[in-house]
């Protein structure tokens, strides 16, 4: 019921369109799809299909998802069973949370959704320089990753992430951007319960930078259903607290002025691992493990990696040896540090 310039087409040339009316909100950016047709179905189904079992797609990014009833997106995914798939709904929590659930096919939710407000308060923070902000909620929403009993549930369906293709900054100047501390945000994203989606223009530009993120995150054993606490709040830099499965503190991490926070930080508590342009990561020292925050991969020229004896000993000695032998107390010694 709002096929708007198609209909014309379509009465001009003799073409009959679906009476069914449309599912989702109107939009004329492209034409409708009648979701509530057998052979539109049909169709759809084989195309996912293509996709995951012919190209080796492994899970599908559904967009503009408010176009159209959730519940197709339930019917498709569970035909085609990709091993993930996340919903473009831009809109306030209330309305991502129900689209969330319309996806529920016997009582499964079939599909997660990309967390609007998390990128608002973030960019909001990192924008201003305010980082005290990320704690603010955003326009009267709670990020999905809240720990609040409501939100909870959403958790593992809250697709985070800082910036977008929609997003980004363009030539129109119609976007909203992420201006400054790329960096700091995607340690933040990366550092916090949820899912986190990384921008592949933040990816290319700072590739070392993010994996070791990465590597953090999952030595630290975060998942998308952890929770976290506030350590420290104040505009010049915050601190988290993340916990792991088990409900252990497993991650500190510091954005804006971290050397500012230092005093605030237990070293027989908290080692730091990894440290960058306004934002740190600290490790607990009941690791007791050796940790370098260059991540394996090939490299070519000088690099530059810290070196962090994660451990509450005081006599704790970092060795090495580089030619595949296993180490012992007696190889050679590496100072913590670059």
């Amino acid at each position: 019921d709002d096929d708007g310039a198609t209909l014309t087409w379509a009465t001009q040339n003799g073409y009959s369109l679906s009476s069914n009316n449309d599912t989702g909100e109107g939009w004329g950016g492209m034409r409708d799809l009648d979701h509530k047709s057998t052979n539109v179905q049909t169709c759809v189904k084989a195309y996912l299909d293509f996709l995951k079992n012919d190209l080796g797609y492994a899970g599908f990014r559904y967009d503009m998802v408010k176009g159209y009833s959730a519940a197709f997106t339930a019917i498709y995914n569970a035909a085609s069973q990709p091993e993930f798939s996340v919903g473009e709904c831009w809109d306030g929590t209330n309305t991502i949370k129900n689209w969330i659930e319309g996806t529920s096919m016997d009582g499964i939710i079939q599909s997660a959704a990309f967390d609007f407000q998390f990128r608002y308060t973030v960019r909001n923070a990192m924008n201003n320089a305010n980082y005290a902000r990320l704690a603010q909620q955003n326009d009267g929403n709670w990020p999905l990753v809240s720990n609040s009993q409501d939100q909870g549930r959403y958790r593992r369906y809250a697709v985070t992430f800082v910036e977008n293709h929609d997003t980004e900054k363009r030539s129109n100047a119609a976007q909203d951007p992420l201006k400054k501390d790329t960096l700091a945000a995607n340690a933040y994203l990366l550092a916090m319960p949820g899912t986190p989606c990384v921008f592949m223009k933040h990816w290319q530009a700072y590739p070392s930078q993010i994996k070791a993120m990465v590597a953090a995150r999952k030595l630290a054993a975060i998942t998308n259903e952890s929770t976290y606490s506030n350590f420290r709040s104040a505009a010049a830099y915050y601190a988290n607290i993340v916990k792991n499965a088990a409900g252990e503190n497993s991650l500190l991490v510091v954005v804006g002025n971290v050397s500012q926070n230092e005093a605030n930080v237990n070293s027989q508590q908290w080692v730091k691992a990894v440290e960058g342009y306004h934002y740190a990561y600290y490790l607990p020292a009941s690791l007791n493990t050796a940790y370098a925050d260059l991540p394996s991969g090939h490299y070519e020229g000088t690099q530059t990696v810290r070196l962090s004896a994660i451990t509450a000993e005081s006599g704790a000695q970092l060795v090495y040896t580089t030619d595949g032998s296993t180490t012992t107390a007696d190889s050679t010694p590496a100072a913590n540090g670059f």
